[in-house]
């Protein structure tokens, strides 16, 4: 998870929600679908075309607007002034549907939940500190004690979220072996690890990050 700052919400999307914030969500963009599609590019600028949650390469295809607060649990008591319409409490996620297998990771897979002591929301500074990676791919709460808030907090969202799939996992080991080979057995010398580390924290012309870049750092800066 990498921490996203939110912008302020664009002026065309105020103006747009202007006299249609009682109608539903489908509703909402029912006559003017090229708007839900803005929107989500918004997101997608905001996020440099990464999942808000697993950091994979997403564009408006293969994502879908995700409400960090569920739409269905607003409005909620402990996040007064939150509707279905803020724009501060969505983010692009993987997946443009629901998997007919039910195998979804990321939002799909949140679906309804949402539990604030509980959940980590990449929209908090925060965030990226309180999970750790495995050369192998897999992911862990950085706590190590079980009974600390901290960590039932993380292992609580890795599990909401399916961050620990194989399909998850096996992308994050594939992305280290390309740096640390096959045994990550590589040694690097620093002026290859602040280079690497260059290439995965600056943008591109097209202001995208490479896929799983938070993942990448980490590693190359426990090195």
């Amino acid at each position: 998870m990498r921490y996203i700052q939110k912008r302020s919400q664009p002026d065309w999307y105020r103006d747009f929600k202007r006299g249609k914030t009682h109608l539903s969500w489908d509703d909402f963009f029912k006559n003017d679908q090229q708007k839900k599609t803005d929107l989500k590019v918004e997101l997608l600028q905001e996020q440099h075309y990464l999942c808000g949650y697993c950091g994979k390469s997403i564009d408006p295809q293969n994502s879908h607007i995700e409400h960090v607060i569920p739409k269905s649990r607003l409005p909620h008591r402990d996040h007064p002034g939150v509707t279905t319409y803020s724009f501060q409490n969505m983010l692009a996620s993987c997946q443009s549907r629901r998997r007919p297998d039910g195998d979804d990771t990321c939002g799909h897979a949140k679906d309804r939940w949402y539990d604030r002591n509980l959940f980590i929301s990449p929209h908090e500074v925060d965030c990226e500190g309180y999970f750790r990676f495995s050369k192998l791919g897999e992911i862990f709460p950085t706590s190590n004690d079980p009974h600390a808030p901290e960590y039932q907090r993380a292992d609580s969202t890795i599990n909401a979220l399916r961050l620990n799939k194989y399909e998850l996992e096996s992308d994050r080991k594939s992305l280290v072996a390309s740096f640390l080979g096959d045994d990550f057995d590589l040694e690097l010398t620093p002026e290859e690890i602040t280079l690497l580390l260059d290439s995965y924290q600056t943008p591109d012309a097209q202001g995208r990050l490479r896929e799983y870049s938070f993942v990448a750092q980490q590693i190359l800066r426990s090195l």
